[in-house]
């Protein structure tokens, strides 16, 4: 089989690019690292074939194939056999690994020439080996069955939805891209190269809102189709995929304190490290079937492979760190002084603290299964009454930090930039407890939000009002792009714990023609209508509920349950009605009789939420925009060439000295 034979192509390759860039680096042999050069390129052309070729089989429904019929079948529409792709261990692996292929050469492309790419390309090749090995002997793409089924399995129906489709590509853009700090990070410490933080920035911010825009599908996904009401349960592998974008979110800010003063150089190198290591460590709890969740993938038996993998990365990572530690020392690290890097400091402190009680949390069901033989999973509440008032203290600091001083601020301009943040926060609070907002988390949240907004917004206003905005704007793109996601981050916890705190439920069974009042929507049930599919497969219950508001018609709701024959298995289509400020969120849970059950929900400020996310990715592109004025890539060969002309210049003035 083509593909089959591409991938371990690309295996055989990759050990003989690694090899070829070992040596070629050792000896200083530029032709063996231009044949490592080579090596990636074939690689990246191997797996294409190979993508293009599951590609091939899944639309030409080739059913012998073992992955085309476990993700498809004949009825299947365009775009869902093109999802499927992912929808499955093997394939989503094969995307992994293209994806790594594509970032490797694009690194080449780039910076072929820069002295970190001899080291920083087969560390990479290597990480995207230890992929090949894992689809070659363990999950397969490409794998024969022995009969010719007429017909596939057939996609998830939770799967068969639009977030499905762009949900899982977006992630593991992040998840590849956080291999590249990685590669720089361990590049640096080798080289004893601190230049490896403003390398790696730019595909660190690329990764970061990747992956929290894949998170945030994710949340969209769960609420929309999942029909529970919700769009954050704390499930396991909903976690792994929060902690390394956690460990993200503190290398970028502890990124800005090593270029500004050179300090925190080992705690990067730490971060990076840990992020990439999280990301495996998410993948094999999502993999192996180790844990139970909706969004997990069936069991494996890649859980041995992964953990190997996770021990590799540790052991040779720590041993390079402590070999190197003397190198990475900062003086004065943290001065007794309220300053700019004292609060990046504060807040690492602080992604540290949620991640680690995360990260145990999410582990606690392996732990008490090796303990006590059975799994015990940690409930909710364990999240909510921790990382809550910790994700209060981090939105505090984003309103802090930013009008924050290097080394020292002094109390002069602490009070003239604090006061009045401080008064439009506590008349805010006081306005909102007035009008009836009592939660002590809700009215925290307008402390700090309007604290932030406050601290912000002038910022901007200072912007406009300069001579040239245009101008001002590009020169310091970064820390307006670093605005607008602090901006767009205080909207999202407006939103959480607005949808938290305030939301209502019901559940209650309604006859024909009977009305119910929940909030201030008055619902009244009309109908069941049965809907027959394409095919005697499916089959679909639509209950037919009007929506009034202020006694006027806003919408004629239509809740589902979609039954699915072949698969036994029956799917909730939730109606939802957004509104500016709230949802309508109907749930039709069955139907017998002439009586109907329903679960309503009146979700608030969700809209906060998915706002945020859009504003987030802008201030992510702002931030990411090329400099004015790039710094140059310096060439493996420029130092060298820039001595010897020195050489030859000084020379030949000492000469012309000599004979005058």
């Amino acid at each position: 089989m083509i593909g089959a034979a591409s991938i371990i192509l690309a295996l055989v390759l990759s050990i003989f690019t690694i090899l070829a860039y070992l040596f070629g680096v050792k000896r200083g042999q530029k032709r063996l690292i231009e044949v490592g050069q080579n090596g990636v390129f074939l690689i990246c052309g191997l797996l294409t074939i190979a993508t293009i070729w599951l590609f091939y089989l899944l639309f030409t429904r080739d059913f012998q194939n073992s992955y085309v019929y476990g993700y498809t079948s004949r009825d299947l529409s365009a775009i869902y056999t093109f999802s499927a792709f992912w929808a499955g261990q093997e394939g989503s692996l094969l995307m992994w690994a293209w994806i790594n292929s594509i970032f490797v050469t694009i690194i080449l492309r780039v910076s072929k020439d820069d002295r970190f790419t001899p080291y920083v390309a087969p560390i990479l090749v290597g990480i995207n080996t230890a992929f090949l090995l894992l689809l070659i002997f363990i999950s397969n793409p490409f794998t024969r069955l022995s009969i010719l089924p007429s017909d596939g399995y057939g996609l998830n129906p939770v799967l068969q939805d639009p977030g499905m489709v762009i949900h899982p590509p977006i992630l593991f853009l992040g998840y590849a891209g956080f291999a590249i700090p990685l590669a720089y990070a361990i590049s640096g410490l080798i080289l004893e190269d601190g230049g490896w933080v403003r390398r790696s920035r730019t595909w660190t911010l690329f990764s970061w809102i990747n992956l929290g825009v894949g998170i945030a599908l994710g949340g969209w996904w769960s609420y929309h189709v999942l029909g529970w009401g919700g769009y954050w349960a704390w499930d396991p592998v909903e976690n792994a995929s929060l902690l390394p974008w956690l460990t993200s979110t503190a290398l970028l800010h502890s990124f800005m304190v090593q270029q500004k003063k050179n300090k925190m150089k080992a705690w990067n190198a730490i971060l990076a490290i840990s992020t990439f290591v999280l990301i495996i460590y998410g993948t094999f709890l999502t993999r192996s079937g180790i844990l139970s969740s909706v969004h997990a993938y069936a069991e494996s038996e890649s859980a041995i492979f992964y953990m190997g993998f996770i021990m590799v990365l540790l052991m040779f990572s720590i041993g390079l760190l402590v070999v190197k530690l003397e190198t990475l020392e900062s003086k004065d690290v943290f001065k007794p002084a309220i300053s700019k890097e004292t609060s990046f400091w504060v807040a690492n402190l602080i992604f540290m603290v949620l991640t680690l009680v995360i990260l145990l949390g999410t582990s606690f069901p392996l732990i008490s299964e090796a303990v006590r033989g059975y799994q015990v999973d940690v409930g909710r509440d364990y999240y909510d009454q921790i990382a809550v008032p910790i994700g209060g203290v981090l939105i505090l600091l984003i309103g802090i930090c930013p009008l924050l001083a290097w080394e020292k601020t002094s109390r002069e301009r602490l009070k003239s930039s604090y006061t009045y943040p401080a008064v439009i926060s506590i008349i805010a609070s006081i306005v909102a407890f007035v009008i009836g907002i009592r939660h002590f988390y809700a009215v925290s949240t307008v402390f700090i939000s309007f604290f932030a907004f406050s601290t912000h917004i002038p910022e901007f206003f200072k912007l406009v009002k300069s001579e040239d905005p245009i101008k001002s704007f590009v020169k310091n793109h970064r820390r307006y792009g670093a605005y607008i996601i602090h901006i767009s981050v205080i909207l999202m916890v407006i939103g959480i714990i607005g949808s938290s705190v305030y939301d209502i439920e019901e559940t209650f069974v309604l006859q024909g023609g009977d009305s119910h009042s929940i909030g201030d929507f008055d619902l009244i049930f009309r109908e069941v209508m049965i809907v027959p599919g394409t095919d005697a497969s499916k089959e679909t219950l639509v209950a037919v509920v009007d929506a009034y508001k202020d006694e006027k018609l806003i919408s004629r709701a239509t809740p589902k349950i979609e039954y699915y024959a072949k698969l036994d298995e029956a799917l909730r289509k939730v109606y939802i009605k957004n509104t500016a400020l709230k949802d309508l969120y109907i749930i039709f849970n069955g139907y017998e009789g002439s009586y109907a059950t329903f679960t309503v929900k009146i979700v608030p400020m969700m809209n906060f939420i998915w706002l945020g996310v859009v504003i987030m990715s802008l201030g992510a592109v702002v931030a990411v925009l090329p400099d004015k004025k790039p710094q140059k890539e310096v060439s493996i060969e420029k130092p060298k060439k820039d001595m010897e002309k020195r050489f030859e210049k000084e020379f030949k003035e000492f000469k012309k000295g000599k004979n005058e």
